[in-house]
């Protein structure tokens, strides 16, 4: 009997993984990955706003498509990083106060939970 991670597909990227695990296509990845990325508990409101003002969450659609590219933990850590940084800087109402943007925690637990479709770079 094969392992189960012997039978299940490995992708290069985690927006290949993804896509796999959401069953999603082309520009499905970034509206289905950013409402993955808000947490549970804020995305009632969340999506509504994202579906009325896309243009609030420009910058959080550049994050995952940078997500989506990435290979290893580290280097989506490292991406995951660099949002929570400029959501400092940024210091938009909408986004620090409001809470309407991604999570870095539940990005993270999205990409520990898709790891076993990830290959390992080489």
């Amino acid at each position: 009997m094969a392992s189960t991670r012997e039978s299940t597909p490995l992708f290069s990227t985690f927006r290949e993984a993804f896509c796999h695990a959401f069953r999603c296509e082309g520009d499905g990845y970034y509206r289905r990955a950013f409402v993955a990325g808000v947490s549970p508990w804020r995305r009632f409101y969340v999506v509504p706003v994202f579906w009325v003002f896309p243009s609030l969450f420009e910058m959080d659609l550049h994050i995952v498509d940078y997500l989506g590219d990435t290979r290893s933990r580290s280097e989506f850590g490292g991406v995951v990083d660099e949002f929570h940084k400029a959501v400092q800087v940024s210091k938009g109402i909408s986004k620090t106060a409001l809470g309407l943007r991604m999570s870095g925690a539940t990005l993270v637990a999205l990409r520990n939970r898709l790891d076993p479709l990830i290959a390992p770079p080489s």
